[in-house]
């Protein structure tokens, strides 16, 4: 029997999400250090993208979930 080592799309995007929480844990903490407002700025707007990826991250995977849901249902 075969085994297959290729990630799900739902596995691709929780790795995702974790990585995008990741950095945006790196930027905010940088900003939070950070002595120079601008430089502070500038890693809190780079923190907030991340916070809007996983956001877009996570929708995508409800939906997926939701489809994978319906369609065992649907055979059932």
């Amino acid at each position: 029997m075969a085994i297959d080592l290729k990630p799900s799309m739902e596995e691709i995007l929780r790795i995702a999400i974790e990585r995008e929480a990741d950095s945006f844990e790196y930027y905010y903490r940088a900003a939070m250090a950070a002595d120079e407002p601008e430089l502070r700025a500038l890693l809190l707007d780079l923190a907030e993208m991340e916070r809007e990826h996983s956001a877009r991250l996570r929708a995508e995977l409800s939906r997926l979930e939701i489809r994978h849901w319906l369609e065992a249902a649907v055979t059932c």
